[in-house]
């Protein structure tokens, strides 16, 4: 292969497969669509340019590569779909420098960060910076660029841990000298610690050019023997930390790993998390903490509903949300010096209280998953305990100051479970309860052609209780009246959805209707 100039790129192609996109589609273009909208990724990696920016070395014989990847679903950290977080790049197949990009699976939408190295034999000669992106099924062939280096040099990062011969921890005036190139200009050591019958010594040296080094630790012990531990070759990336561990032990070194840590935000964490749910108003704290993998400093920068960026520079954001909805916080942390940025997004939902007012003949409490300071979407199902002082009867509910169906909460009440539901509204409710006596209702017996049932839970419901009926016509025919006693109820039927509703009287309530067939 050919040497020379080169800068490496992964390019990941998307083809967003819909199976509403199968007009005109064979039935096996449709099939391959119907993956339930997620994203066919193709990645493909172009050998041309590290060697410029001296993430390779110009000496490195670049014949016989190959190309492995690696992504994770930032939404669900601890599922990775696509290889992991840690080492465990998966190889893309049959691939070759110059060849066309390799289909290498369907992606969900989401919050991703891709990775790519370059491997010769066992040896890992290129590995790239994590380039977050977020996927979405409605883009079309979207591109992302797995980037490579930061220009620059690199730095040497190493941990030599040496044993006791005695049984006991070491203590100074131990020490260990370390060389690398046969200098040991440049080079910081930390404070050595003692442990468990160990002694650590720590340090790095910075601002390397990248290629090959040859690392050498001269251990010196508390009575001035000097052990030499055999030479380690490690290659310093552009932008990235090469890492050593190993242990001094009977006058040899032994390397226990190599790692090559690449510029990145690891960890990475914002509060309050995803699923948080708040009143309106009051504003919500923010809270991010990110690290930067090479120790350098981070900016931050916030956006709400894509809006921004905000606070730019703050690790915390006080934001009000004083509308209801579903609000979707991100925050941005940049390694400015190793030029790497990744963001976390958490989605919060504004909505209101349940208040309990007025309660009479009997108890109503909090039920499964309310309380006094639960918070609600419009439409979500709030749970209530209600019971009567008399068993028999029955709880009419008014929700701000209106009954029943009438404020289209669709209320229920279970008498056995002593359970009552209902959909919360788009406002603040405060929930007043009467219990009282209830009364039957029956279906008239001339009720032909058709059906009419108690939809409601129940037999028997108290005066002002709305009380829901199933309505279903026969073959060929259609609901010509409907009354509740003498009341007429035709006009709360939904032939859509085949149900009916009445309030109820204070009295036991017949249900008669009538069918006529449908025009020819």
């Amino acid at each position: 292969m050919k040497r020379g100039k080169v800068l490496m790129t992964v390019l990941v192609v998307l083809a967003v497969l819909f199976a509403s996109c199968s007009n005109g589609m064979s039935k096996d273009d449709a099939s391959g669509a119907a993956h339930n909208e997620k994203v066919m990724v193709s990645l493909g990696v172009d050998v041309e340019g590290a060697v410029s920016q001296k993430a390779i070395s110009s000496d490195t014989d670049l014949s016989g590569l190959t190309y492995w990847y690696k992504a994770n679903h930032n939404w669900e950290q601890d599922r990775p779909v696509h290889g992991d977080t840690g080492a465990n790049y998966i190889m893309i197949p049959n691939y070759s420098a110059g060849a066309a990009p390799k289909n290498i699976g369907y992606f969900t939408a989401g919050e991703w960060s891709f990775w790519a190295q370059v491997k010769k034999g066992d040896t890992v000669i290129y590995s790239s910076v994590e380039t977050p992106y977020i996927i979405r099924t409605n883009q079309t062939s979207p591109t992302i660029i797995v980037k490579p280096a930061t220009e620059g040099n690199g730095n040497i990062s190493f941990s030599v841990n040496v044993p006791s011969t005695s049984g006991a921890a070491p203590t100074a005036p131990e020490a260990i000298t370390v060389l690398i190139n046969d200098s040991g200009e440049g080079i910081v050591l930390d404070a050595p610690t003692y442990a468990d019958g160990l002694a650590t010594f720590s340090g790095h040296k910075n601002g390397l050019a990248p290629g090959p080094y040859t690392v050498t630790f001269k251990y010196t012990d508390k009575g001035g023997t000097v052990t030499e531990g055999a030479a380690q070759a490690v290659t310093v990336f552009a932008g990235q930390t090469s890492n050593i561990t190993g242990t001094i032990d009977a006058g040899k070194w032994h390397p226990t790993s190599i790692t090559i840590k690449a510029p990145g935000i690891d960890p990475f964490t914002l509060t309050p998390e995803s699923a948080h749910r708040t009143p309106l108003g009051p504003a919500v704290v923010f809270e991010a903490a990110a690290t930067s993998t090479q120790g350098n400093a981070i900016t931050y920068k916030w956006y709400v509903n894509g809006n921004g960026p905000q606070n730019i520079g703050n690790a915390t954001l006080s934001y009000e949300l004083n509308v209801p909805g579903m609000f979707d916080i991100t925050c941005t942390a940049t390694d400015e010096t190793a030029k790497v940025t990744a963001s976390k997004t958490v989605y919060i939902q504004v909505g209101y209280n349940v208040a309990l007012g007025t309660i009479t003949g009997g108890t109503v409490d909090y039920g499964v998953n309310s309380s006094a300071t639960a918070i609600f979407a419009p439409g979500d199902i709030v749970s209530l305990s209600a019971a009567p002082t008399t068993p028999s009867h029955r709880p009419v509910f008014t929700i701000d100051g209106i009954t029943g169906l009438a404020h289209g909460t669709d209320i229920e009440y279970d008498a056995v479970a002593e359970v009552a539901t209902f959909r919360m509204p788009a406002a603040t409710a405060t929930v007043d309860v009467a219990f009282s006596a209830p009364y039957a209702v029956a279906i008239g017996n001339n009720i032909s052609n058709g059906t009419v049932k108690v939809a409601s839970k129940g037999t028997s419901f108290a005066a002002g209780e709305t009380v829901l009926l199933a309505v279903t016509p026969a073959a060929g025919y259609h609901l010509a009246t409907l009354k509740a006693g003498e009341t007429n109820i035709y006009s709360n039927y939904s032939a859509v959805t085949g149900i009916a509703y009445f309030v109820m009287p204070a009295g036991a309530t017949t249900i008669t209707a009538t069918f006529e067939a449908d025009a020819p």
